[in-house]
C-alpha cells in the first residue's frame, strides 16, 4: 500500500470532543470535518500518516498528542530519524496532502517535499480572501507559498472547478462535500425550534435572521411556543430574548441530532457572486442529509438540490426573512405548506465516501504508481 503524509490542523475525534468538553472550541468545525472526512477517505486505499498543527496541545492529556505538533517543532522531527518514526513522518512516502489555507501545513509540507520524491496535494476548501482575522502578512506568505508549490508541479483536492482556476492548479479534483456515516447523540430540547449552525459572522447574515425573529416575536409571535435554536463559532449569545438560545460549538453527532430534531434548519446566507462562485456552505449539505425542512438562500451549485426540497429566499434581506415569519410560522397549517426536504439519499449516494475514494484513486492514479 502506498504511503501518504497529511498535514492538517483537524484534530482526532476523541481530541476535538474532549476539548469541546472542556468548553474550549477547538477550530472551524467545517475546515475539521472536511479533513477529518478526506483522512478517512484516503486511509481506504493508502497508509495514511496525519501530522496535526494545534495551539491546543498543553490542554490536551498525553494520549492524544502522539501526531500533535506546535507550529515550531517540524524541524526538529525532520532533522531526527527517532522522533520522525514516532509520529509516522516519513521521507519516503509517496504523497504529501496538506491544508493549503493553514501556512504551518503548507510550509511543512513544502519542506518536505525538498527531502523527498513525494507529490504534493494541496487540498483547498475555501478562497484564502475569504478568511477571516488574519496576520497582514498571511497573504504575501500564501502567495509565496503557492509559487513555490507550483514548483513542484501539484495536484490538488478543491472545492470546485472555480476555485481551482482562481488559484491556477494545472490538475485539480473537485470535492465540495463527503458523507461519512455518524451515530447521532441524543439532544431532545423541549419546544419546536428553528435551527442553525454555523459561522455567526455578520457577513453570513445570521445576526440579520435574528433580528427579524425578535421582531417577529414582539410583533405577532409572542404567544408561539417557536424557539430560535442556533450553534456555531465566532459567537455569543445575542439575544436576551427567552425564545433564542445559543449553545456554544457542539460535536457533529450533536449536530446531527439538532438538525433532525429541529421544525426547519436555516441558512440565511448573504448572496455574494464572488463568494457564492468559490464557497460552497457545507452546513447546507448537513441539512440536506438530516433535516425535515429548510430554508435557505439560493447558491448557484446547491441550488437543483434545494430546489424542491426547501424553501429559497428571494433575498437575504430582514424583511424577507421577517414576511417569512409571519407568512409560514404563524399556524401548524401554513407551516405544513413549506416543502419536506427528499434529497437525503441523492446525497448519500453521490458523496458517499467509498464512491468518492474510486475517483480519488483513479486521480491519483494508484495503479499506474503500483505497476
Amino acid at each position: 500500500m502506498k504511503k501518504a503524509i497529511y498535514f492538517t490542523t483537524a484534530l482526532p475525534d476523541k481530541a476535538r470532543e474532549y476539548l469541546l468538553n472542556q468548553g474550549i472550541a477547538p477550530n472551524n468545525p467545517s475546515n475539521q470535518n472536511y479533513h477529518s472526512r478526506l483522512i478517512h477517505t484516503l486511509e481506504t486505499f493508502l497508509e495514511v500518516s496525519p501530522i496535526c498543527f494545534s495551539p491546543y496541545k498543553a490542554e490536551l492529556p498525553d494520549t492524544f498528542c502522539e501526531n500533535i505538533l506546535k507550529n515550531s517543532t517540524l524541524w526538529d522531527h525532520l532533522i531526527s530519524p527517532k522522533k520522525a518514526k514516532r509520529i509516522g513522518l516519513s521521507k519516503e512516502a509517496d504523497f504529501i496532502f496538506f491544508d493549503a489555507l493553514n501556512l504551518s501545513c503548507f510550509q511543512s509540507a513544502l519542506l518536505l517535499k525538498r527531502k523527498s520524491n513525494a507529490k504534493c496535494v494541496a487540498v483547498l476548501t475555501d478562497d484564502p480572501n475569504f478568511i477571516s482575522s488574519v496576520n497582514p502578512l498571511y497573504f504575501s506568505r500564501f502567495q509565496s507559498f503557492m509559487k513555490k508549490l507550483k514548483d513542484t508541479n501539484p495536484l490538488a483536492i478543491t472545492l470546485n472547478d472555480s476555485l481551482a482556476d482562481k488559484m491556477g492548479f494545472s490538475s485539480h479534483f473537485s470535492l465540495p462535500f463527503l458523507f461519512e456515516e455518524k451515530k447521532e447523540k441524543k439532544i431532545s430540547l423541549p419546544y419546536p425550534y428553528l435551527f442553525y449552525s454555523g459561522t455567526l459572522l455578520p457577513r453570513f447574515n445570521f445576526p440579520l435572521f435574528l433580528e427579524a425573529f425578535e421582531e417577529w416575536k414582539k410583533e405577532e409571535g409572542g404567544n408561539s411556543p417557536l424557539h430560535l435554536v442556533y450553534a456555531g463559532h465566532h459567537g455569543t449569545m445575542m439575544s436576551n430574548n427567552k425564545d433564542v438560545i445559543y449553545i456554544g460549538e457542539c460535536t457533529e453527532e450533536e449536530n446531527i441530532s439538532l438538525m433532525k430534531g429541529a421544525a426547519l434548519v436555516l441558512n440565511p446566507r448573504k448572496e455574494d457572486p464572488e463568494l457564492d462562485a468559490l464557497s460552497i456552505p457545507s452546513k447546507v449539505f448537513e441539512y440536506l442529509l438530516y433535516a425535515n425542512r429548510i430554508a435557505s438562500s439560493p447558491h448557484p451549485f446547491l441550488n437543483s438540490y434545494l430546489k424542491g426540497n426547501a424553501y429559497l429566499f428571494s433575498s437575504s434581506t430582514k424583511e424577507e426573512f421577517l414576511s417569512f415569519l409571519k407568512q409560514y410560522m404563524r399556524d401548524k397549517e401554513s407551516f405544513e405548506k413549506l416543502p419536506i426536504n427528499h434529497a437525503q439519499e441523492e446525497i448519500r449516494q453521490t458523496y458517499a465516501k467509498e464512491k468518492v475514494a474510486s475517483s480519488l484513486q483513479k486521480y491519483l492514479k494508484i495503479d499506474s504508481l503500483l505497476s
